[in-house]
């Protein structure tokens, strides 16, 4: 993919789900409606095509909490992280948040006490 292309998903999926990073761990809020919708969308949690959101999105509900170690989160679609090539929008203001969830190690955002 362009880095093009990556921008332009990237702050789509900023946009569209109006991310809040919280170190706990919680499904997020439908920012449409107020309220959590994840346990009606359980069966998107393994999809190819919604893997990124639902991780994002809803952790609790798909098993995806992180653990007691800080890592990136993996591109479905390639088995890796893509927080290398996208680490310059770790401290852009229009991606803090969706880069604090999905490159904690990488953006230098480990909660505390974990590396």
């Amino acid at each position: 993919r362009s880095p093009l292309i990556m921008n332009s998903l990237l702050f789509f999926a900023f946009l569209s789900i109006g991310i809040v990073y919280c170190q706990t761990c919680v499904d997020l809020v439908n920012p449409s409606t107020g309220v959590s919708d994840c346990a009606d969308r359980r069966n998107l949690c393994n999809n190819t095509a919604y893997y990124s959101f639902m991780t994002t999105q809803c952790p609790k509900t798909c098993g995806r909490c992180p653990t007691s170690t800080c890592a990136d989160l993996l591109n479905p679609s390639t088995g890796r992280s893509d927080c290398a090539q996208t680490a310059y929008l770790c401290n852009n203001p229009a991606y803090y948040s969706f880069m604090t969830i999905q490159c904690p190690k990488t953006c230098g955002r480990c909660p505390t006490g974990r590396k």
